[in-house]
């Protein structure tokens, strides 16, 4: 949370100097190294995705008493997952609660266009709630009333299963920048640049689960891996200000989800983000 507030306070104070110069004609591009700051939103899709929960029944008064203290281990197959968007909070100023992302990045001096990037990115997965799956292991069979081994079509519903990363499904990816200069002025005033930039880092979700009507709304946790490859168009203004759309695609592989109280889960999945931001760049 910090860190996020600390981001925008230097968007906040690097932005008046950036439109300051809105009167000057712009330079040639400086033989320095430009660093720059992004902020910004995205939209998500994800993959189908098997979800393994496996942990002990707890001794709950929400628990049918034949599952007290037995274990559970079962697999909800092909489990579809939505996003979060949540544009509409940023009206209310609480820019912080829709899906975001943030980037600091730096370009070396020199002709050709790379660099390195560090990048945040704010992803909400969400479980359909009462979607059909095929569900296999070791769980409370609600037609038997005991734990028993099951095979079969089932309806998951909230009173069965929710699972969430809703704080986020949280993707900490160092980037390397790839870019073409597309389209410029001959004043140099208007910059259009193509960028790629494949990555790699950790998953950091937020995941609030529900196994048979027992929840617990979890921590920040180190749960896995990400890998994926985005591609942007950057437009910049008089060297200084800029904006970028992107689509980028991401495996993800999270091997160690915390659930309800000593239960784990896990699994991976494909998603696709659509991003779009403002940035601020300057030359050091």
């Amino acid at each position: 949370m910090k860190l996020r507030f600390i981001f925008i306070g230097l968007l906040g104070f690097l932005c008046p100097q950036a439109f300051g110069q809105l009167h000057s004609p712009a330079k040639e591009p400086s033989k320095k190294g430009t660093l720059y700051l992004m902020w910004g939103y995205n939209r998500d899709w994800f993959s189908r995705s098997d979800i393994h929960l496996e942990g002990t029944y707890e001794n709950s008064a929400k628990i049918p008493e034949a599952a007290h203290g037995k274990k559970y281990d079962f697999t909800l197959m092909d489990a579809e997952a939505k996003d979060a968007p949540r544009f509409n909070s940023i009206l209310n100023w609480e820019i912080t609660i829709p899906q975001f992302y943030y980037r600091v990045g730096y370009l070396f001096k020199g002709e050709k266009i790379n660099g390195i990037e560090l990048g945040f990115d704010h992803v909400k997965y969400i479980m359909k709630a009462n979607q059909t799956l095929h569900v296999q292991g070791t769980l409370f069979d609600s037609t038997s009333m005991q734990v028993a081994q099951v095979d079969r079509e089932m309806i998951v519903g909230e009173h069965f299963v929710q699972f969430e990363h809703t704080n986020g499904a949280n993707y900490l990816m160092m980037s390397y920048v790839r870019g073409i200069q597309i389209v410029k002025s001959p004043s140099l005033k208007h910059v259009v640049l193509g960028l790629v930039k494949p990555g790699a880092g950790i998953v950091i979700p937020r995941s609030y689960v529900s196994i048979n009507d027992v929840s617990k709304d979890n921590q920040y946790h180190i749960a896995g891996y990400v890998a994926g490859l985005e591609v942007a168009v950057r437009y910049t203004y008089i060297d200084k200000v800029f904006f970028e759309t992107a689509g980028k695609g991401c495996y993800a592989n999270y091997m160690d989800v915390l659930t309800t109280d000593g239960n784990k889960a896990h699994h991976h999945f494909t998603s696709f983000e659509w991003l779009f931001s403002v940035g601020v760049q300057f030359h050091i």
